[in-house]
């Protein structure tokens, strides 16, 4: 693995600056609706707001790997691999257990 940061190797991939802002939205936030389940509608309301061209559906199983890699991947259109994203986000400590868990159900 290539000493990208998550942004850089996300450019280097064709992914958008649109679609980073969305990565690096989307799984903090998920990560934090985890702990903070009564959160979800506003968490929809901001993704409405700042992503209107992106399919978003926050559920509670949204920490389950096949739902996460679903949404990233139906919204970059397959531009990335959403193991690879996952590994290089917790080497570089975003969201790392949260990370660390998904990819063990991957």
């Amino acid at each position: 693995m290539e000493k990208l940061t998550v942004v850089e190797w996300l450019q280097k991939k064709n992914v958008t600056e649109n679609e980073i802002d969305f990565i690096v939205t989307f799984i903090p936030t998920i990560t934090y609706l985890q702990k903070k389940p009564e959160k979800t509608t506003e968490a929809m309301d901001m993704f409405k707001k700042q992503f209107p061209t992106f399919c978003v559906e926050l559920e509670v199983n949204n920490w389950e790997y096949e739902i996460v890699h679903k949404t990233i991947q139906k919204n970059i259109q397959n531009k990335i691999s959403t193991k690879e994203l996952l590994k290089r986000m917790s080497k570089q400590g975003l969201c790392k257990s949260f990370c660390d868990s998904l990819l063990g159900m991957s």
